[in-house]
C-alpha cells in the first residue's frame, strides 16, 4: 500500500487579486505531483498567521511514522512564511519520518550547509519583502509626480498603455439585455448606471432600479464560517466553488453586488470626469479610513478625452450627495426618533445592521413603538430577512436575557477565578520550546527566540488588561440586572441607553426572535 502524500498550497492576496485562479492552480500541480490531502491559505508573504499551514502542523503530529511519505510545495517561500512556523514544521516532519520536497526550488536541510542556506534565503526573503515595499511606495510618489493613474482602475474603466500609465474606458462587452437585444460594454453599463441615478435621484433606490433592469438581484452572507478548514481532501475536486464552499457559511453570487453606499463612492470618483485622486486614506489606531470626498487631493486632466462624465455632471452628483445626506439627517431625526436599540441589532442572516422602519404612537402605553428591520433588505432587497421586529420585543428578549447573565455571573463571584495563559501564549511557548532544543548558534534561530519572547510578553500584557475589563464588564452587568426590576425602574431612556451600550456590544436577530446577545468585555 503506497503511503500518502500532503501538499500545501499558498498565495498572497495580491497574486488572488490579479489572478483568481493562481491558488486552484497551484493546488493543480502539487495533485499531479501525487498530492491527495492539499493544505493551503491566502495571506501575505510576511504573515505567520496561516490556519491550512497551523491546520498541517496539528495533523502531522497526529500521525504515526509511515503513514506520510512526503510533504510537498510548490517553492520555499511558500512555507516560509517565517523561521518560527517553517522549523516548527520541519521538526514536525522529521519527528514523523517525513521528507520534504520543493517542485521548483529543491533545497536540502540533511545537512549542515543545506540548513545554513536555507538560513541565508529565509533572511534574503524577509529583507526582499522590505526592498519590494519601498519600491511600491517610491514608483506611487513617482507616478503621482508624473500626473499618472493608478494601477487599479473603478468601473467602466482599465489601465492600459506599455508602462499603465493611462486610464481608458473599457468597451469590451460584458452583458446582453434580453429584452432589447442590446449588447453593451462595460463602459455602457457604467453611463447606464449614471443615466440611472440622475434619473431616481438616491443610490440606495438606484440600486434597486438596476437590479429591475439587469433582472437579477443576489443574498449572500459575508460572515465568514469560523470552523471551516483551509484542506482540500482527495474525495473533494479542486475548483473555486470547493474553496468557497468551504470559507463561506452560504452564499449566492449573483446580481450586481454593490450597495447604496458602494455606487455613492463609485459616482464620486473623480477617475469618471477625467481626474486622478490621491491621499484618500489616512491611517488611525491601525486601522486604514477612507477621507470624506471633500479632502481628497485630485490631479484633472489626467484623461479627458477617456472620460465618462463630464465636470458639470460631476458637480452635479456632489449637490446630490450633499443634499440627499442633509436630507437623510432630517428625515431620521423627525420620521425616525432614535430608540435605545438603534445601533446595537443585527442580521442572523447577513449581519447587516437593523434600523427604524416605522414608529408609531401607542395610546395603551404612553409612547412610540418601533419596528426594526435589516438594512441590507431595506436598502437593497438583498437579504430574506424581511421580517420586521418591534423594539418591544426586543427589549422583553434583551433583559431577559441579561437578568439571567447576572444571575449566573453572581453565582460566580464568590468562587476565585484562576488565571488561564491564552492559546496564542501556549501556542509560542511550544514554538519557544522547540527552538530551545535546536544546537549551536544561529543568528536567525537567536532572532527568531528573541522575536516569539518579545510578542509573549506583549500577549500577556494585552491579555491582563482584557483581563480587567471583563471583570469591569462583570461588574456591571451583576450591578444593573440582579435585581430584575431595576430596569422597569429607568424612566429616562437616554439612561437605559447608555446602560445597554455599557453592557451589549450587539444582539443578533432571526425574525422576531433574539438568537445571540454579545456582551462587551
Amino acid at each position: 500500500m503506497l503511503s500518502t502524500i500532503y501538499g500545501y498550497a499558498r498565495v498572497s492576496t495580491e497574486d488572488q487579486a490579479v489572478d483568481a485562479d493562481a491558488l486552484i492552480k497551484q493546488m493543480l500541480r502539487l495533485r499531479d505531483a501525487g498530492a491527495t490531502q492539499i493544505y493551503y491559505d491566502v495571506e501575505r508573504r510576511t504573515s505567520d498567521k496561516r490556519k491550512g499551514l497551523l491546520q498541517l502542523i496539528k495533523d502531522v503530529e497526529k500521525l504515526t511514522p509511515g503513514q506520510v511519505s512526503k510533504v510537498i510545495f510548490t517553492r520555499l517561500d511558500r512555507v516560509a512564511a517565517s523561521p518560527i512556523v517553517f522549523y516548527q514544521l520541519i521538526d514536525a516532519l522529521r519527528a514523523k519520518q517525513i521528507r520534504v520536497q520543493a517542485l521548483d526550488d529543491p533545497f536540502d536541510l540533511d545537512s549542515v550547509g543545506g540548513e545554513l542556506s536555507v538560513d541565508v534565503r529565509l533572511a534574503a526573503a524577509k529583507h526582499e519583502i522590505k526592498m519590494l515595499s519601498l519600491r511600491v511606495k517610491k514608483d506611487i510618489e513617482v507616478r503621482r509626480q508624473q500626473n499618472k493613474p493608478h494601477y487599479f482602475a473603478p468601473f467602466g474603466y482599465k489601465v492600459t498603455g506599455e508602462k499603465y500609465d493611462k486610464y481608458t474606458l473599457n468597451q469590451e462587452p460584458v452583458v446582453c439585455l434580453l429584452k432589447t437585444k442590446q449588447e453593451l460594454t462595460v463602459a455602457d453599463v457604467a453611463r447606464l448606471i449614471v443615466e440611472t441615478y440622475f434619473n431616481i435621484g438616491t443610490a440606495n433606490a438606484t440600486v434597486k432600479e438596476l437590479h429591475k433592469i439587469f433582472g437579477i438581484s443576489g443574498i449572500s452572507n459575508s460572515k465568514q464560517n469560523e470552523d471551516f478548514l483551509n484542506v482540500i481532501t482527495k474525495s473533494e475536486e479542486i475548483t473555486s466553488d470547493t474553496v468557497n464552499k468551504k470559507r463561506k457559511s452560504w452564499t449566492n453570487k449573483a446580481g450586481l453586488r454593490w450597495s447604496g453606499a458602494g455606487l455613492q463612492t463609485w459616482l464620486l470618483n473623480p477617475i469618471l470626469a477625467g481626474g486622478t485622486p490621491y491621499n484618500v486614506t489616512y491611517v488611525e489606531k491601525g486601522k486604514k479610513h477612507v477621507k470624506p470626498f471633500e479632502q481628497w487631493q485630485i490631479i484633472w486632466g489626467t484623461h479627458d478625452d477617456e472620460a465618462l462624465i463630464t465636470i458639470p455632471e460631476r458637480n452635479r452628483i456632489i449637490q446630490m450627495t450633499l443634499y440627499n445626506r442633509k436630507s437623510r439627517w432630517g428625515n431620521r431625526e423627525v420620521n425616525k426618533p432614535n430608540n435605545i436599540f438603534s445601533g446595537l441589532i443585527r442580521c442572523a442572516k447577513c449581519g447587516a445592521s437593523y434600523s427604524i422602519q416605522a414608529s408609531k404612537y401607542r395610546k395603551k402605553i404612553g409612547r412610540n413603538v418601533s419596528h426594526f428591520q435589516c438594512n441590507y433588505y431595506k436598502n437593497e432587497g438583498l437579504c430574506d430577512q424581511r421580517t420586521m421586529i418591534s423594539d418591544i420585543k426586543i427589549e422583553k428578549q434583551v433583559i431577559q436575557f441579561l437578568v439571567k447573565e447576572a444571575e449566573r455571573l453572581a453565582k460566580l463571584g464568590e468562587e476565585k477565578e484562576f488565571y488561564k495563559e491564552s492559546d496564542e501564549v501556549t501556542v509560542l511557548r511550544q514554538q519557544l520550546n522547540q527552538l530551545e532544543v535546536i544546537t549551536g548558534n544561529n543568528p536567525i534561530i537567536e532572532q527568531a527566540k528573541d522575536d516569539i519572547r518579545n510578542k509573549i510578553t506583549d500577549v500577556l500584557a494585552t491579555s491582563n488588561a482584557d483581563q480587567k475589563k471583563l471583570i469591569m464588564a462583570k461588574e456591571r452587568i451583576i450591578a444593573a440586572f440582579s435585581d430584575p426590576e431595576f430596569w422597569n425602574s429607568i424612566e429616562d431612556s437616554t439612561d437605559k441607553k447608555k446602560l445597554l451600550n455599557d453592557c451589549v456590544k450587539r444582539a443578533v436577530v432571526d425574525a422576531t426572535n433574539i438568537i445571540y446577545v454579545e456582551l462587551k468585555t
